[in-house]
């Protein structure tokens, strides 16, 4: 089993950019906690800052860089930069991740 501490790190393979690989049911548990927090604001609160939609699972089947479907790629030394963020991706079960979605 992979630990839950172990980042699973990916590339888009259209841009590059680096992300962790996360399973649906961990994609589904983020959409839920925010979805709660943005319950505990009044609606100008949360129009104001994060716009009039919930967020939902497919946000998280695209690269948040170029857009790109969520197709990735093992990362490379030379990919990404020393203290870069790095967000989570709903990458498709495979060799790369060995984590089923």
């Amino acid at each position: 089993m992979e630990s839950q501490t172990q980042p699973r790190l990916v590339a888009c393979v259209r841009c590059g950019k680096v992300h962790y690989a996360i399973t649906r049911a961990e994609a589904q548990r983020l959409v839920d906690d925010f979805n709660q927090y943005l319950e505990t604001l009044s609606e100008a609160q949360r129009v104001n800052r994060y716009g009039p939609q919930r967020a939902n699972v497919s946000s998280y089947e695209r690269c948040r860089h170029c857009g790109a479907a969520a197709e990735v790629r093992p990362t490379k030394p030379e990919d990404g930069t020393a203290g870069e963020t790095v967000g989570p991706i709903l990458a498709k079960s495979s060799p790369i991740t060995n984590y089923p979605i």
